[in-house]
């Protein structure tokens, strides 16, 4: 079991959380069928007081922009050479170490490096100290009793990249504005995907990769798999190291889905990751198998509610872990030096240490 914190026994399939303020959601085909569903949006799904304010107009907010996702896709030749040059400078900077922490060392300056170089190549040495901690306070958001924080950081990364988009500076030759300022969308519609980048690269996808990399490190014969061929591995590890645990979505109408009943309004919590281990739908799912054909997993969403970095995510887990393994072919974990963290929503590993 990778997560310290799931259950082994299936959990209902819908239980009211106080402590999330929502339905929390497990079984793996209802969590499916509601991510596909545009009655239910992301829109105000996150607000506690979610009854305020509920969203209109569903198939507009549920639905990601298809020409972002196409954006993103078209660029990953030159993401993937940022993301080998990245990494494989950050191996080579600890090489000498004798006592690497993984994470720290490694990964987390990796992935806040490419969300800088990826997202905007022109941020200073000054302004990306910034932009990160408000980055980590947005990923905080639903855990902090300062909501204010989070909503200011919001909107430090929605001005600040607001500017960068007018006028498009000419120092901005590859990178995701520049890519995004050629998309046919209204510039306003730039904001949102650029923070969630932003704050995706630098926040979640180091929990990712460290998941990863603690799979491997403790399952040899997956390791040896996964060398092999990086790129076929990658649904299994997406299953089984997925660092989120739940998102929220709203009930935009009253209605009825895979007979359960939800009203207009009701906040609920899908828990992706007992969908990603729900036994109905995966043989021995707390086992990592890279030969399983994992691709109905939900750890990018799903239809119209699939991860807007879907391809980066992708393209990182077939190369980040790769590059770690080939330059610490026999490095072992001090498994004791292994701490857990992240957010409520979003957990991986933060520390793993080498003997």
């Amino acid at each position: 079991m990778l997560h310290p914190n799931l259950n082994q026994n299936p959990p209902p399939i819908k239980e009211w959380s106080p402590d999330l303020n929502a339905w929390k959601i497990h079984s793996y085909q209802l969590v499916l069928s509601i991510l596909s569903d545009p009655r239910f949006a992301t829109v105000g799904a996150s607000n506690q007081n979610e009854q305020l304010s509920i969203p209109s107009n569903p198939l507009e907010l549920a639905s990601p922009n298809p020409v972002i996702i196409d954006a993103f896709q078209q660029e990953l030749l030159w993401v993937r050479n940022k993301m080998h040059t990245a990494i494989d400078a950050r191996c080579l900077s600890v090489l000498t170490k004798s006592d690497i922490d993984i994470y720290q060392d490694i990964i987390l300056p990796c992935c806040q490096q490419l969300a800088i170089e990826l997202t905007d190549g022109s941020i200073t040495q000054k302004e990306a100290p910034l932009l990160l901690d408000a980055a980590y306070e947005l990923f905080l958001m639903n855990d902090t009793n300062e909501p204010l924080q989070a909503h200011e950081a919001v909107s430090f990364l929605s001005n600040f990249f607001l500017n960068r988009l007018h006028p498009l500076s000419p120092q901005h030759q590859t990178d995701f504005i520049n890519t995004l300022t050629q998309a046919d969308v209204e510039p306003s519609m730039l904001i949102a995907p650029l923070v969630q980048l932003f704050t995706g690269l630098a926040t979640s996808l180091p929990l990712l990769i460290s998941n990863v990399m603690l799979a491997l490190f403790t399952n040899e014969e997956a390791q040896k798999q996964y060398l092999i061929s990086p790129s076929k591995s990658i649904n299994e590890l997406l299953r089984y190291a997925g660092p989120a645990q739940y998102v929220y979505r709203m009930a935009l109408e009253g209605g009825s889905i895979n007979d359960y009943s939800f009203k207009r309004g009701d906040r609920l919590a899908l828990f992706l990751i007992s969908a990603n281990m729900d036994s109905t739908q995966f043989k021995c799912p707390h086992q990592l198998q890279l030969k399983r054909a994992a691709v109905a997993h939900v750890s990018l969403g799903y239809g119209i509610h699939a991860c807007l970095g879907a391809p980066l995510i992708r393209a990182a887990l077939q190369i980040i872990p790769e590059s770690i393994l080939k330059h610490f072919p026999s490095i072992q974990l001090d498994m004791n030096s292994i701490q857990w963290g992240g957010s409520k929503g979003i957990q991986g590993v933060v520390r793993m240490n080498s003997l």
